[in-house]
């Protein structure tokens, strides 16, 4: 079984792919919606922030 990197790369609002995976997180493209790789490391550092 393997994993599909490409669903992480898709826009959340739309579910179109994405031209870039942390475009929205790294502020490359401000006007692009984040990606669910996007949410999901801000997630992360949200939860480690809490947490130490």
């Amino acid at each position: 079984m393997t994993l599909d990197w490409s669903v992480f790369c898709k826009d959340t609002l739309t579910g179109e792919a994405a031209p870039r995976c942390f475009s929205f997180l790294f502020g490359m493209d401000p006007n692009t919606d984040p990606t669910y790789l996007d949410w999901l490391f801000t997630a992360w550092g949200w939860t480690l922030s809490v947490a130490g």
